[in-house]
C-alpha cells in the first residue's frame, strides 16, 4: 500500500518487509522503526536503544619514557626532560641530590593525569643523611613535597596531577630530589583514567495519526535536532570523559566540540571504521507534512526520528538527528 505525500519535511515511507540500512557517523543502522500493529494501535516510543559499539576512552593513553635504554625518546604527548643534575647511568638515570627534571605534557583539555615514576631509593633508608626523597610539581604548583622513598628496589611511585592544576596545551611537570643521596629512575609515564563508553541508537516518534478514506493529515511538525540532554547532564558526561570545560557562560559549544572530538577518537581507535561525530546544540524547526491515503482503507501511521545515545561510565548524552543529518521515517498500518 502506498501513500501520496507532499511535504517540506523529507520523509521515507517504509515498505513492509523492505531492507533498511542507514549510515551515520561511520555506523550502520539496520533496524527500522516499528509499525503500528493495528487500527489506532501505535508502536511504543521511544524504542529500546540498540547497541552500535562499545569502546573505551582515555584523553591520554598510557605512555612512558624509558631511561634504561640506550636512546630514550619522547612519546606522542610527553617530552624528553630538560634536567639539572639528572644524568644517564648504566640501566637507569640518576636524579642527583638537588637535581630536577622538567617534562612537558601536551593536553587537549585540562584533566586529571596520573604520573608514574619507576624508581629506587639510593642509600640506606634507615640512616639519617642517606635517604632518598622525591618532589613533584605541575605548572608551578606543588603535588608532592619531599616524599620519602624508602624502597631500594625498582617500584612505582604514583602521583595524581589534579585537573585544577592542569591547562589546555603545554603543562610543565617537574620531578626533583631534595635528599642527600639522589634517586634512581628507570621510567616516567603519564596516563588518564580508562572510561568505558558506548554508542546506541533508538527511534523517537515525532508525529502520528489515523486517517479515514478521503481525509488528509496536513500539519506542521516541530523537529528537534542536536544535543537533547540538559546542561547538567552534558556537564556530567564531559567530566566523566575527563573534560573540564564548563558549560556555563555560553561554553556549551566548546563542551560539545570536546565531547565530539574525544568520542570520535575513542570509537575510531577501537574500530576498523573511522567515526567523526558532530554533536551540536539543540535546535527546533517546524516542517509541514501532508499525507493523503489512497483508496478506501483506513490508515494508522507514525513518523519517526533517529536518535543516538552515548554512555560514559553510566552517564548519558542523547543526540537527536534532524532531517539534515538523519532519516525521518514513516511506518503505517496496514502496510
Amino acid at each position: 500500500m502506498n501513500m501520496a505525500m507532499t511535504q517540506d519535511l523529507p520523509c521515507m515511507l517504509l515498505d513492509a518487509g523492505a531492507d533498511f540500512s542507514y549510515s551515520v557517523f561511520g555506523w550502520t543502522v539496520t533496524t527500522p522503526p516499528p509499525s503500528p500493529s493495528g487500527d489506532g494501535i501505535f508502536a511504543q516510543s521511544p524504542t529500546t536503544p540498540a547497541l552500535l559499539q562499545n569502546a573505551s576512552s582515555r584523553l591520554v593513553p598510557p605512555q612512558s619514557i624509558a631511561f634504561n635504554t640506550a636512546n630514550p625518546s619522547r612519546t606522542a604527548l610527553f617530552s624528553m626532560p630538560l634536567y639539572n643534575g639528572f644524568a644517564p647511568s648504566t640501566g637507569f638515570w640518576n636524579l642527583q641530590s638537588g637535581g630536577s627534571a622538567n617534562f612537558a605534557l601536551q593536553l587537549a583539555e585540562a584533566t586529571n593525569v596520573t604520573l608514574t615514576v619507576t624508581c629506587a631509593g639510593v642509600a640506606n633508608p634507615n640512616t639519617t643523611g642517606s635517604q632518598s626523597y622525591i618532589s613533584v610539581s605541575v605548572n608551578g604548583q606543588q603535588v608532592a613535597s619531599n616524599q620519602f622513598v624508602a624502597n631500594q628496589n625498582w617500584h612505582d611511585e604514583t602521583f595524581v596531577l589534579d585537573a585544577a592544576k592542569m591547562v589546555q596545551g603545554e603543562n610543565t611537570i617537574v620531578i626533583s630530589d631534595s635528599g642527600q643521596q639522589g634517586l634512581w629512575i628507570t621510567a616516567v609515564g603519564v596516563s588518564t583514567a580508562d572510561v568505558p563508553i558506548s554508542a546506541s541508537y533508538f527511534w523517537q516518534q515525532i508525529g502520528a495519526g489515523e486517517l479515514n478514506p478521503g481525509n488528509t493529515y496536513n500539519r506542521s511538525i516541530a523537529v528537534t535536532s542536536g544535543n537533547t540532554s540538559t546542561d547538567t547532564e552534558t556537564d556530567s558526561f564531559a567530566e566523566t570523559l575527563g573534560l573540564t570545560v564548563g558549560i556555563g557562560g555560553g561554553g556549551i559549544d566548546k563542551a560539545l566540540f570536546g565531547i565530539s572530538a574525544q568520542l570520535s577518537t575513542s570509537f575510531t581507535h577501537t574500530s576498523t571504521t573511522a567515526h567523526s561525530l558532530a554533536i551540536s546544540q539543540q535546535t527546533t524547526s517546524s516542517y509541514g507534512v501532508n499525507i493523503t491515503p489512497p483508496g478506501a482503507d483506513k490508515v494508522t501511521f507514525q513518523i519517526w526520528q533517529l536518535c543516538l545515545q552515548y554512555e560514559a561510565n553510566g552517564t548519558l548524552l542523547t543526540q537527536a538527528l534532524g532531517p539534515n543529518d538523519g532519516p525521518i521515517v514513516i511506518t503505517q498500518y496496514p502496510a
